[in-house]
């Protein structure tokens, strides 16, 4: 498809244009930047392997884009078990697994922070491997 993209830019280049060194190279660049997919997001059984491994919180948005959070794994889905749209779905390690916070709508940052610090007087063991 990326071969593809670059034929057709050069193929529309008209003969005034072909002469211009950085115009054929403009163009080119133009086709592989729409040619390039770009990184692959994670799955949730990818992020869910992650946070497990790592032992950090996991943060499930739920019909809406992912956002990075400073030391949690952030993965973005359409629906989720139990879970309406829009919303966030937090995972704090607890034990073998996770402790789980719904948090409806949109939250931003401060909300989901304060999800995954666990309440006064609540001590959360290490998840264990």
């Amino acid at each position: 498809m990326r071969a593809i993209l670059i034929l057709v830019a050069f193929v529309l280049v008209t003969p005034v244009q072909a002469a211009d060194p950085a115009a054929l190279r403009a163009r080119a660049a133009l086709a592989l930047a729409f040619a390039s997919p770009g990184p692959k997001p994670p799955t949730y059984a990818e992020a869910y392997k992650t946070a497990s491994d790592s032992g950090k919180p996991l943060v499930v948005f739920v019909g809406q884009p992912a956002k990075p959070l400073a030391g949690c794994v952030c993965v973005a889905v359409e629906a989720f078990p139990q879970a309406d749209r829009p919303a966030v779905v937090v995972g704090v390690p607890a034990g073998a697994g996770f402790r789980r916070v719904d948090l409806p709508g949109k939250p931003g940052a401060a909300a989901i922070r304060a999800a995954v610090v666990p309440p006064a007087g609540v001590t959360i063991l290490p998840a264990t491997k």
